[in-house]
């Protein structure tokens, strides 16, 4: 997987964030606020996307990718979310994009808001300081997930994806009241 900061602007955050797209360089946003475990809430933000305005993560293609994980960058615990809706993030965000190679997301967000990941990251990774906790991406890159070598025949691996996004769905509609986020 690969980890990356979100966009930094270099300054007057108000004259490149609006309520409506105005044009083709008008990109839907996302910051800290807009996520939770899971779930995403685009609250109608779009960024006017120009690069002479920001100061970090100049990079688009992560931002366009067919999916990807989010993580806030301040908490006292992991939270992430899913976004196979090309959303840009703020640098109160990172983005995660998959390496080369089949990694399954949905899989990955399981295990990044689990609740053991999560003990483990707080009891050997969290910042000791209490105002402004930090998450870092290299803390991230240190959670110990390990590739898995399925033995389990194809056909079986794909009923229990299907029944797994079935069950992803239902709950992220039961935590949103029916709401698509």
């Amino acid at each position: 997987m690969h980890i990356n900061q979100a966009i930094a602007l270099k300054h007057d955050r108000a004259a490149y964030l609006h309520d409506r797209a105005r044009g083709p360089e008008y990109k839907k946003l996302l910051d800290g606020r807009d996520i939770d475990r899971y779930s995403l809430n685009f609250r109608n933000v779009y960024l006017r996307y120009d690069l002479s305005a920001i100061h970090s993560c100049k990079r688009e293609d992560i931002f366009l990718a067919d999916e990807k994980l989010l993580f806030r960058r301040v908490g006292a615990s992991l939270v992430f979310c899913y976004d196979d809706d090309q959303h840009y993030a703020l640098n109160t965000l990172v983005v995660v994009t998959p390496s080369r190679g089949a990694t399954n997301l949905r899989a990955l967000l399981s295990l990044l808001n689990s609740r053991l990941i999560n003990w483990f990251f707080v009891t050997y990774l969290k910042s000791t300081k209490d105002v402004f906790s930090e998450i870092q991406a290299r803390q991230v890159a240190q959670l110990p997930i390990r590739r898995i070598a399925f033995t389990t025949p194809p056909d079986e691996r794909a009923r229990l994806v299907a029944e797994g996004k079935r069950l992803y769905d239902g709950m992220v509609a039961e935590m949103t009241g029916g709401e698509n986020p």
